[in-house]
């Protein structure tokens, strides 16, 4: 149970995510990647708009037992979606830079009957803080009842902490920073993000980057550019940089994302957004993770001109939004990685350290799929 249900109060939560170290000794800043807003419980067998490619795992308590399908092949059902496993590309690729990765499970933001209407940014705080406790635990030596507790120790660093996001996380980073909600933020990559706020943050911003898809079906990469502009008039002084993947859609970032013309979406209807001109899914991830990786290792370096790469036979666009800044593009020898979410390994605590749910609350209650 954690606090973030609008007006207060507690809401379930699944406690479990995905950790990412680097080989190197550490500590290492760490990076709280936070997940968008994507169906949680499906029958995954049957679904369009999620492929077999994501980790699931049964759950009849939390998504009942129903399995049903609309017209387009979006279903609901007994899979739960391990959310995190399917950013593991872009954990894996920050960790190749140095940084420890954090990936919590945010899918209580979307699951209404878990205990009321959550509040997405006090929620989504709390959740990231969470984490990042744990993190902070197990580098200082704590096991928490985690077989793989003693390869962490030493090697996370808590105090340097980064937001990445993409769709309604990224949107939530943006916001978080705003607000200086996060202790030790330093850095901010926000991907394909429904902004909701870009006002003058109440501390002095810290260096952020956005990055819109030329072709994404969700949120319109003009409204984020225009939302970059926006953030940065209200905070002139700070380093915002804009950036737009070319022949890229919304949930072709999501490992195991399926089509993109399904659903409450607006397929852009343009030759370079059209099905032959999309990039190859695994060439978008890796454009999105390469760009990520190559801007939070630049600011961590203290540079104000920033290179940021371009795959090959890909064309991006970047720009500083002030005079904080210059980014240019330069041409990359990286290929596209993949990391099979499947390759995702979970491990459950073997003891209880965190409050129980509530016998009265009934997760699978007819209004939660």
């Amino acid at each position: 149970m954690i606090e973030g249900a609008e007006g207060g109060g507690p809401l379930y939560t699944r406690v479990q995510g995905m950790i990412v170290v680097p080989t190197t000794p550490g500590p290492h800043p760490t990076v709280v990647f936070i997940h968008g807003s994507y169906p949680s419980c499906v029958d995954i067998a049957h679904d369009k708009l999620l492929t077999s490619e994501v980790l699931t795992t049964p759950w009849e308590e939390g998504c009942g037992t129903k399995r049903v399908s609309n017209e387009d092949g979006i279903t609901e059902g007994p899979d739960y979606i391990r959310t995190p496993a399917s950013w593991a590309y872009l954990a894996r690729t920050l960790a190749e830079r140095g940084f420890a990765v954090v990936v919590p499970d945010v899918n209580t933001k979307e699951r209404l009957a878990w205990g009321g209407s959550p509040d997405a940014v006090v929620l989504q705080t709390n959740l990231a803080r969470l984490h990042l406790d744990i993190a902070q635990r197990l580098s200082a030596g704590e096991d928490l009842g985690l077989p793989f507790a003693a390869d962490l120790k030493g090697r996370i660093d808590t105090s340097q902490t980064y937001l990445v996001g993409h769709s309604s996380g990224g949107g939530y980073v943006v916001a978080a920073a705003l607000a200086n909600q996060i202790p030790g933020l330093k850095r901010v990559v926000a991907i394909e993000p429904n902004l909701t706020h870009t006002e003058k943050a109440a501390t002095p911003l810290v260096p952020s980057l956005l990055v819109a898809g030329e072709c994404d079906e969700q949120i319109a990469a003009a409204e984020v550019l225009d939302g970059g502009k926006d953030l940065a008039a209200a905070n002139p002084d700070a380093v915002v940089i804009t950036a737009t993947l070319p022949h890229t859609t919304h949930i072709g970032l999501l490992d195991g994302g399926g089509s993109h013309t399904i659903g409450l979406v607006q397929p852009v209807r343009t030759p370079s957004c059209a099905d032959a001109a999309l990039l190859p899914k695994e060439v978008q991830r890796s454009q999105a993770a390469e760009l990520t990786a190559a801007f939070l290792d630049q600011v961590r370096q203290g540079r104000k001109s920033f290179t940021l790469p371009a795959l090959s036979g890909v064309t991006v666009e970047a720009s500083a939004q002030t005079r904080a800044a210059t980014v240019t593009i330069e041409a990359s020898t990286a290929g596209p990685e993949t990391t099979d979410p499947h390759s995702v390994t979970y491990e459950t605590s073997s003891r209880a350290w965190l409050p129980e749910k509530p016998a009265d609350l009934d997760l699978a209650a007819p209004d939660a799929i």
